[in-house]
């Protein structure tokens, strides 16, 4: 579905959406999961998703990580660690 929505190939007989998160957004907040999930009281249900958050939480001595998780997906991120190799 992603190369179809990319414009990798053209297939009018098919039709695609993927909803997800903005760069910036907080995927631990309940308004996340209902940007993230349009479906979200129908088939998608909060009694059973909202406390799956919790369970996708590092522990608190962990959370300091999650910084470093984040900074190494980033682009910026990327550009500053090529910038540092040793092997040139």
């Amino acid at each position: 579905m992603t190369k179809l929505l990319d414009g990798v190939f053209e297939d009018d007989t098919q039709f695609g959406i993927i909803y997800g998160l903005d760069d910036g957004d907080d995927w631990t907040s309940e308004s996340a999961l209902i940007k993230a999930n349009p479906n979200w009281g129908i088939s998608v249900r909060p009694e059973v998703l909202v406390p799956l958050i919790a369970t996708a939480m590092p522990p608190a001595h962990l959370q300091p990580l999650r910084k470093w998780q984040a900074l190494a997906g980033s682009d910026s991120a990327a550009g500053g660690l090529l910038a540092c190799r040793t092997d040139r």
